[in-house]
């Protein structure tokens, strides 16, 4: 871990970051969820639709390179777009001449899983229709990386085009909180099984929590084409990361790259930290390779 990482684990740790999050999570803060077309970069042009009655930009760069990436955002069900996230989706359009379209899918507690994978999955249509020689590509972080997840799933199972690369940054696939996670949730500078239970209990409604719907590592993982894994060995979710890494290795038409930041923490690679750096341009050069 550079010099760098360990100043802002640090940092993450005294300012109480888990505390904070946890109660986004049970009361999310409605200036957050609406506030993000605000965040979105000036220098990029973007287009706006809307689907079921909620919002999608898309970012475009000034020479397209044929790759559309459909970018679900992470936040526990609940939270909207963070900054970091669209900061990191910006730099893929600057540096690689990727597309970006940015869901805005409906939140929980207002709405649950049915909502917003119904939204995800007609709006990625509709996207499909409008760009029809663009290659597409999903990407998502925690909770919106089990929903990409999820997606991919979706797709193939239905016999549509399985996306052309996914990428999982520290996806949420199992949503049993109340399983032994020591010693990563000490290891954790973000998250906590309690602030995660109440999010899943408000998203899931009567949904059993191992259904492959809200834990897509039981959903099947044959044939999803390539699949990019982001992991830190210090993140809550490490256990799973690892579970859902050698599944994928032992599945058929499933390739896997693996990226992991030892020591890191959850969603490390939103951050200001040279791993992270590193990192968001290596998925970046292989989204368009």
């Amino acid at each position: 871990m550079s010099i760098t990482a360990r100043i802002m684990r640090w940092l993450l740790v005294i300012s109480g970051f888990k505390f904070w999050l946890g109660l986004a999570f049970k009361y999310p803060p409605q200036w957050l969820v609406n506030a993000w077309p605000a965040m979105l970069p000036k220098g990029l042009a973007t287009q706006w639709r809307e689907v079921k009655g909620r919002r999608i930009a898309t970012l475009s760069p000034n020479e397209a390179c044929g790759v559309h990436v459909v970018f679900l955002h992470g936040g526990g069900y609940a939270l909207g777009f963070f900054p970091m996230f669209i900061r990191c989706v910006a730099g893929w359009v600057r540096d690689h001449g990727v597309r970006v379209s940015l869901l805005d899918y409906p939140l929980a507690p207002n709405a649950g899983v049915e909502d917003a994978q119904d939204f995800v999955r007609e709006a990625y249509q509709c996207l499909l229709a409008e760009y029809p020689d663009e290659r597409f590509c999903l990407v998502g972080d925690s909770a919106g990386g089990a929903l990409a997840l999820v997606q991919a799933q979706h797709l193939r199972d239905s016999g549509g085009p399985v996306p052309a690369k996914t990428v999982l940054i520290s996806p949420w696939v199992d949503a049993d909180m109340a399983r032994d996670f020591s010693p990563w949730a000490d290891r954790e500078v973000l998250l906590t099984t309690a602030a995660l239970q109440v999010a899943i209990d408000n998203y899931r409604g009567d949904v059993p929590l191992h259904d492959p719907r809200i834990s897509p590592l039981y959903g099947g993982l044959d044939n999803l084409g390539e699949v990019v894994i982001v992991a830190g060995s210090g993140e809550l979710f490490f256990p799973d990361l690892c579970r859902l890494r050698e599944q994928m290795m032992a599945s058929q038409g499933t390739s896997v790259l693996w990226f992991e930041g030892e020591g890191l923490w959850h969603d490390w690679v939103y951050f200001a930290i040279p791993e992270a750096r590193q990192t968001r341009q290596d998925i970046g050069r292989w989204l368009v390779s």
